[in-house]
């Protein structure tokens, strides 16, 4: 196999690398030449957590040229023992559970498309909504251009082969990283692990929700149908509900997963509240979900 060309032995590797990932490691080690050809096999996932701005941006900085060229996955990721995940679970309890990956079902979903609110106890309170306003991780980000999400939009610009994002963070995927996938990566998978609207709070349509929604990237999402806001506020919005606004805006949308706690046993959910304005007339109903198989990285 040696004496093989290299035209013909990338396509070999290739094969090997999607089939089974550890005989690339292996095949790596025979010799230093087909270590130069099995090189750009080998970087596939690159997992980032963040922690502070700092760090995250010598991790970054750290990365060689060989392994960014590389990478096929990116995954981005809090740690667990941030202040959002905190309150979090100590709000909505600590026993979560994968409820229910909705393209293996086939029965159609109805429901009127519209999202139930709920007024904040301070309307004063409610959070401001411009396009940067609730990218904060753990504090961070108060100069935007020097911030985890400008670095994040940074390196993803500098990959070139990017197949997969997986956004696990305890926020709404910022405009700026959505930009740089659309721009460098238009085939890129987008999984968002923590899928969330910033229009819930001030109870208008955003325009950047849309645009997340539609985004023909957006290939997987993970979220929780019932969250918590400041100051106790509880917001629900039905799994019907937002099945039907992704199936009719998401155009590549793959897997759809709801996680639930156990928050009915802390507060009571919803019985009425207020229809988001901005949904109120599209009055979907009876709307298919698309079945398909969830692809493994």
């Amino acid at each position: 196999m040696e004496g093989l060309p290299v035209e013909l032995l990338l396509n070999i590797f290739e094969v090997v690398a999607n089939s089974h990932r550890p005989s690339i490691r292996d095949i790596a080690l025979v010799n230093k030449g087909f270590y130069t050809i099995a090189a750009r096999f080998l970087y596939y996932t690159v997992r980032i957590n963040i922690q502070d701005e700092e760090r995250f941006s010598n991790i970054v900085h750290s990365i060689s040229p060989v392994i960014i060229q590389n990478i096929r996955c990116l995954v981005i990721e809090q740690p667990n023992d941030s202040e959002c995940y905190r309150l979090h679970e100590e709000m909505l309890g600590d026993k979560l559970c994968k409820l229910s990956t909705y393209p293996k079902h086939t029965k159609p979903i109805t429901g009127n498309a519209y999202f139930p609110t709920t007024p904040s106890p301070k309307p004063g309170n409610r959070s401001p909504t411009p396009i940067e306003a609730n990218l904060c991780l753990n504090g961070i980000n108060k100069d935007p251009q020097r911030s985890v999400v400008h670095s994040i939009a940074s390196l993803i610009e500098e990959i070139p082969r990017l197949q997969d994002l997986i956004f696990a963070c305890p926020m709404q995927l910022p405009p700026s990283i959505l930009f740089a996938i659309h721009a460098h990566h238009r085939n890129c998978r987008l999984q968002l692990h923590g899928f969330d609207f910033r229009a819930f709070r001030p109870n208008r349509l955003d325009p950047y929700d849309l645009m997340l929604a539609s985004s023909p990237c957006l290939f997987d999402i993970m979220t929780d149908p019932t969250d918590w806001v400041f100051e106790s506020e509880l917001r629900q919005y039905l799994r019907e509900v937002l099945t039907d606004f992704l199936s009719v805006f998401a155009p590549n949308l793959q897997e759809l997963t709801l996680m639930y706690g156990n928050s009915s046993k802390k507060v009571p959910l919803l019985i009425s509240s207020v229809p988001w304005m901005g949904f109120k007339s599209l009055n979907i109903v009876d709307v298919p979900l698309r079945t398909s198989t969830t692809a493994s990285l």
